[in-house]
């Protein structure tokens, strides 16, 4: 297995502004991360980033026809927007939602995200007394 990790940071080592913003990089980088996408099979993030940047996590600048890579949403407690452009795209774009059995999705709003295409995946690391084992970590299965 490969991982690649991309952040970008301010010359002081934040990935925010004092604002908040987290665009800080420049264009020129936006598209090197677009063609670096087209090169993987996921996009992992966290909901925190969904919450706070609302991204697409597609390709669209890196000028090529090559298909976008799915999108894995690790949110625990199933916090994601129905609002939210993943959700919006998910039709368009594979996208997993990684949640735990602490997630309680109102049967209405469970619904609506299936609508969108969502998949959701339970955890299996709540029911094991070891959660650091790495070996064991299959919260997103493939179909």
């Amino acid at each position: 297995m490969h991982v690649i990790l991309n952040a970008a940071m301010s010359v002081d080592g934040k990935i925010a502004t004092r604002s908040g913003d987290s665009c800080i990089s420049s264009i020129v980088d936006l598209k090197r991360v677009h063609r670096l996408r087209t090169t993987v099979d996921a996009i992992m993030i966290g909901i925190q980033t969904v919450l706070t940047d609302d991204p697409m996590l597609d390709v669209r600048y890196a000028k090529t026809k090559k298909k976008n890579p799915a999108r894995i949403i690790i949110d625990s407690t199933a916090r994601i927007s129905l609002h939210s452009r993943i959700l919006k795209t998910a039709n368009e774009i594979h996208t997993v939602v990684a949640v735990t059995k602490r997630a309680s999705i109102a049967k209405s709003r469970r619904s609506k995200v299936l609508c969108c295409g969502i998949r959701f995946r339970a955890s299996p690391l709540e029911d094991r007394n070891d959660k650091d084992d790495l070996s064991n970590r299959n919260a997103i299965s493939k179909e």
